[in-house]
């Protein structure tokens, strides 16, 4: 297959990831078989393969692609997965990763980031790894202060967090 076939291939799958994602899977496999590194393809058949709920066979693509390429798009679907397993800390390291890759996404990504910082429960403490213990401290209490609904403060907390 020339490139521009294995483009629109690409872009066959994805139209039919909405509506027909084991055909998605096909195709993605077909690009796959004749171009294994395929990044586009890997992140395609893993993305298709969380829509389907199939987050243990989507995270192996999504490694394997990581192997090859750090890509935005592999990262956030990492992120992903990990906060559908409530596993929160690695969620918000993955999506850290891909602001690193890609900062036009900071936006979206802080979406993704306040999403978990609301499933964080209030006896639960977060330690991230891109801050110090009294940061950590501060984001946390800042989270408490933002879910009893007392933003004033929980502003102060982030501000001296940064």
């Amino acid at each position: 297959m020339k490139p521009t076939e294995i483009s629109e291939k690409i872009d066959e799958a994805l139209y039919y990831m909405q509506n027909d994602t084991l055909r998605a899977i096909e195709i993605f496999d077909e690009i796959l078989e004749i171009e294994p590194e395929n990044i586009d393809a890997i992140n395609g058949k893993g993305s298709s393969l969380m829509k389907l709920n199939l987050m243990n066979e989507a995270e192996k693509y999504f490694d394997y692609s990581l192997s090859i390429q750090k890509t935005s798009s592999s990262l956030i679907s990492k992120g992903l997965i990990h906060k559908n397993r409530k596993d929160y800390e690695k969620a918000l390291y993955y999506y850290d990763e891909a602001i690193e890759v890609n900062s036009d996404l900071s936006n979206i990504i802080t979406i993704l980031k306040n999403e978990i910082h609301e499933l964080i429960d209030d006896g639960m403490e977060i330690n991230l790894k891109n801050y110090n213990k009294q940061a950590n401290e501060l984001i946390n209490r800042g989270i408490k202060y933002k879910k009893s609904n007392k933003l004033w403060d929980a502003l102060d907390c982030y501000q001296k967090a940064m």
